[in-house]
């Protein structure tokens, strides 16, 4: 049985290390966080439940239209139909939509810990390098772990996939440049996220608004999606800054982004927020990539080297998903190339 390490729990890591399980690969996926799920996280503060990440996600391609239906009939996801508009200078204006927007119930990770039904999934591990063993008869890789304070040996594997941005993968990749050229390529914006959370209803009648500020580009009431357990009429909203603005506040107090971004919501909508009873900020990093490759997943044959997430394929949930189960394609040789146009059997990418 070949094994496959596979770093990153996100959409792309475990949609790949679920494809692989299910052709006979014994796969690990390591996770440097907490949980599963990466931007599809859900945070709990004081009794409010956020979906501080994706906000929700659109199914386009037959494989990911064939799992929406899964999901949709398991409960793992439901359609989201919120009342939306968009805000300018106090103005509230309604929006129409023929988008069919999806969450995940009773949030959005539980997408992630759907796909990660069964997986050996070992959290709180980060990767410290990945060593090839040059000696052996076949590819034979070798991971170094840290995990609470410690560090130890995971191997060997046949092949490793990882599952991460280029910016948490690259410095694992010294002997490969062609990946490390073609990953840092990619560039990602940034998003500060404020949750709040209201014991009393707040008096606007949308779900979701497009706001036209500086600082400010989305809201929405996390509350309205179907399968959220807040307690009428508490209320959870959500707060995206602009990418822009995000950009250059990289190390604000996060007391001073909420203030700024509630003040944002107020004076584009029109409608103050009043005081929250839960009020906090998380700053995404690498919140979306600016623009993806549209390969895929990138993909070394001879050395049994893979990279995957929404930046190699198109930044949306269903991109991770795409890029996933294309990363598992070249692991079992669906493909027979790499992802240069080289014979996988034959060629290093470089």
């Amino acid at each position: 049985m070949q094994r496959v390490a596979v770093v990153g729990a996100g959409i792309s890591g475990l949609t790949a290390s679920r494809e692989l399980a299910r052709q006979g690969f014994d796969v690990v996926v390591f996770e440097r966080g907490r949980g599963v799920g990466g931007r599809i996280s859900r945070r709990r503060e004081a009794g409010f439940a956020f979906d501080h990440g994706a906000q929700y996600f659109t199914a386009r391609s037959q494989p990911f239209v064939t799992e929406l239906a899964r999901w949709v009939s398991e409960g793992v996801a439901a359609a989201w139909e919120p009342r939306m508009a968009t805000a300018t200078n106090g103005t509230l204006t309604a929006k129409t939509s023929r988008t069919r927007r999806y969450v995940g119930t009773p949030g959005m990770s539980a997408l992630a810990h759907d796909l990660s039904s069964g997986l050996d999934v070992r959290t709180k591990q980060r990767i410290t390098a990945i060593v090839r063993h040059k000696g052996a008869p076949r590819i034979s890789w070798e991971l170094h772990v840290e995990s609470q304070g410690h560090t130890h040996r995971e191997g060997p594997f046949d092949s490793v996939i990882l599952a991460c941005t280029p910016q948490q993968g690259l410095g694992l990749l010294e002997e490969h440049p062609e990946f490390s050229r073609r990953a840092g390529e990619v560039a990602f914006d940034p998003t500060w996220a404020v949750m709040l959370g209201f014991n009393e209803a707040i008096g606007i009648d949308l779900d979701a608004v497009f706001v036209d500020h500086p600082a400010l580009s989305w809201a929405a009431r996390n509350s309205s999606k179907p399968g959220r357990d807040l307690r009428s009429p508490q209320e959870a909203w959500v707060l995206h800054a602009s990418s822009d603005w995000s950009r250059t506040r990289d190390e604000m107090d996060p007391q001073r982004v909420t203030d700024e971004l509630i003040s944002a919501f107020d004076s584009s909508t029109g409608v103050a927020f009043g005081t929250p009873e839960v009020a906090t900020a998380h700053r995404w990093r690498y919140a979306r990539p600016a623009r993806a490759l549209g390969l895929g997943a990138l993909w070394d044959g001879r050395l049994q080297l893979g990279m995957c997430g929404d930046w190699c394929s198109s930044p949306r949930v269903e991109g991770a998903y795409e890029s996933g189960r294309a990363a598992a394609a070249w692991v079992t040789g669906a493909h027979g190339r790499d992802s240069t146009g080289q014979d996988s059997t034959a060629r290093d990418s470089t």
